[in-house]
């Protein structure tokens, strides 16, 4: 069994990040943070805008941890919710149609 895929490692990554420890959030970082780049770099985002809705990201999911709408022993996975999440703000950027519009 994997770190990803055994429950109890998911479990404490989770309860980990909902108490703000640093050694997990800097994993969920390093981790996650790549690919959120890698997507809004794909689509006429800037490397600001990256880091920029990944910290909005980051937040909403431990304010919505914290509130119990989130639990990743409910086959929830924290890193993909983060980046959904991510994708979710990115779509909703008013810049983003404007870049979009104007490379077309």
């Amino acid at each position: 069994m994997t770190k990803e895929t055994d429950p109890s490692k998911t479990l404490n990554h989770s309860n980990s990040f909902r108490s703000s420890n640093r050694g997990a959030l800097e994993e969920i970082y390093r981790r996650v943070f790549p690919i959120v780049r890698q997507h809004f770099l794909k689509n006429s985002g800037t490397m600001d805008d990256a880091k920029d809705i990944f910290q909005e990201a980051m937040s909403i999911t431990w304010v919505e941890s914290n509130k119990g709408r989130f639990d990743e022993g409910q086959n929830h996975n924290l890193e993909g919710f983060i980046v959904q999440v991510a994708k979710h703000k990115w779509m909703d950027l008013p810049e983003l149609h404007v870049r979009i519009l104007l490379s077309t």
